[in-house]
């Protein structure tokens, strides 16, 4: 394990044979140790599936049913993989019973709809499916595969009504954002799972039409009056820092400008067209005839409404995800981040340099002296209805993110990079204000540390 540099040489030990204390075993030995006690603790969780899963776009996050979900969730993302990791290092046959016991519960119960962020935790069953196939009796395997099956079915018609039919009045729009990102994650694990490399091969076609909408920078953007001047720019950078564009509201009939890169990510603009692209909601005019320089513009034909669209301002960093800029919080560009890295640990390292730019977009924001109040300028409302509704903390008006919920990404992309903590200042930092709420996230402590299920 390249992890374990730092920590010596020793030989793997069975898990089931470590010592009850933890003087003189090496960092890796204890980590497996650590393993060993939460995957015992795991033993006792009740089967927790749920039939129909409700999250994805619950205003009210105390209502039983969804109270219920995430628990559901909680089962999948932690107990679960965690007891299977156990399972790859002891070979203990009670841990591979519970497992398989959860995973057919779930297939047994549970009815995929093809919601992206309810089925995000899918990725962890179906990681254990995939890994485990060979340990299911022929019935229990066929129960598992339907499941799969139907889970695939149920993405595919969604994603080919681009989610239209999931939307909620006030939920603002989900063209380009993380709803994409979750979607691909859990359908690229189930065609691994079904071992269809053509549909891979043609989804990871699509995601790579993706990345540049869902990481928008170098994109245009329009200004009105026509006059307004665009602030800060560097046209060779392709950045831009519209003033006040973040909060304008475009009507019929007003005179635009538009700036920017004329042939940029979503190809060439007209003054001609004026008219946006229904089904892409972005701040941007779209080509019908010729093409535009900086400082062109035209009239428009529709109205526009920031709240309701991508695109409130252009990106000012190739890190910064269509999520970051419409939510103006780090909660969302993890959210965002954390199913790149598992699309682009399928994906052999495709989108490795979108995940970098991602990631110092994160961590300098993360280690910045200069305090983000996360959700201070969103332009989704359902932000605020969720707030209102139930008060989570984390959207409380003048809440400062907390480092210690990038613990998942932090650990997520260790794993990903292969990255010695011991190597970057600015990594053990964030390490070291994340501890707090590691036991959170023990699957991807204990994936990074042992290196359990590589590229799975």
């Amino acid at each position: 394990m390249a992890q374990t540099e730092l920590f010596g040489e020793d030989l793997p030990t069975p898990a089931a044979a470590l010592p009850s204390n933890s003087n003189g075993l090496s960092w890796y030995d204890v980590q497996r140790q650590r393993l060993k006690k939460f995957a015992t603790q795991y033993l006792v969780t009740p089967q927790l599936a749920v039939e129909t899963l409700r999250s994805q776009g619950e205003e009210d996050i105390t209502v039983p049913d969804v109270v219920m979900t995430r628990e559901g969730f909680t089962q999948l993302r932690r107990d679960l993989p965690v007891m299977d990791q156990y399972f790859e290092y002891s070979g203990s046959t009670t841990h591979l019973d519970k497992v398989k016991g959860l995973c057919l519960a779930w297939a047994r119960t549970n009815v995929p709809d093809g919601k992206p962020i309810n089925e995000s935790n899918f990725e962890w069953p179906l990681r254990v499916m995939t890994r485990r196939k060979g340990d299911f009796a022929a019935h229990e395997l066929a129960t598992v595969d339907a499941w799969v099956q139907s889970l695939r079915e149920a993405k595919e018609a969604a994603a080919a009504g681009n989610f239209s039919a999931q939307m909620t009045d006030g939920e603002g729009s989900t063209a380009d954002g993380n709803w994409w990102t979750h979607h691909y994650k859990v359908l690229l694990l189930a065609y691994r799972y079904q071992g269809d490399a053509a549909a891979e091969a043609a989804l990871r076609n699509d995601i790579d039409a993706f990345v540049p909408r869902n990481f928008p920078y170098g994109n245009a953007a329009i200004t009105t009056p026509a006059a307004y001047p665009v602030v800060g720019a560097n046209k060779a950078g392709q950045r831009f820092d519209i003033a006040g564009d973040h909060s304008t509201t475009f009507v019929a009939g007003l005179p635009f400008a538009l700036w920017g890169n004329t042939v940029g990510n979503d190809g060439a603009y007209t003054t001609a067209s004026s008219q946006y692209l229904g089904s892409s909601n972005k701040t941007r005019i779209y080509p019908q005839q010729a093409l535009v320089k900086d400082g062109g513009g035209g009239t428009l034909c529709l109205s526009y409404d920031s709240s309701l669209h991508d695109m409130p301002r252009p990106a000012l960093d190739p890190g910064e995800s269509i999520d970051y800029i419409r939510r103006d919080a780090l909660h969302y560009q993890i959210y965002n981040l954390m199913p790149w890295i598992e699309i682009d640990l399928l994906a052999g390292g495709r989108y490795s340099p979108t995940i970098r730019n991602a990631w110092h977009f994160l961590t300098g924001k993360l280690l910045s002296s200069i305090k983000h109040y996360e959700f201070a300028r969103t332009s989704d409302p359902f932000d605020g209805q969720r707030w209102a509704a139930s008060h989570p903390e984390y959207l409380a008006p003048d809440a400062m993110f907390k480092p210690s919920r990038a613990t998942g990404a932090i650990l997520s992309y260790f794993y990903h990079s292969n990255t010695v903590v011991a190597e970057d200042a600015a990594l053990v930092a964030l390490t070291q204000r994340s501890t707090d709420t590691i036991a959170s996230f023990w699957p991807q402590h204990f994936r990074w540390a042992l290196g359990y299920g590589a590229n799975v």
